[in-house]
């Protein structure tokens, strides 16, 4: 008697799990990949006012030796 019980009850909840999964199934999301390029050698040929940085370049200053 026991055991008819633990498989109606097992039964149920797949039932319910399986109704619970199709009736609340999430649409799946679909991507689509961008068809443009980025030509990234021509960007770089047409850059202009780039911000410069002026400074004190002492690299092969050397002091007189004694």
């Amino acid at each position: 008697m026991r055991a008819s019980y633990a498989i109606a009850l097992v039964a149920a909840v797949l039932l319910g799990f399986g109704a619970k999964l199709f009736l609340f199934s999430a649409p799946t999301a679909v991507a689509h990949a961008p068809s443009v390029t980025i030509d990234t050698s021509d960007i770089q040929r047409h850059v202009t006012n780039l911000p410069v940085h002026k400074y004190h370049d002492m690299s092969f200053v050397f002091t007189a030796a004694d």
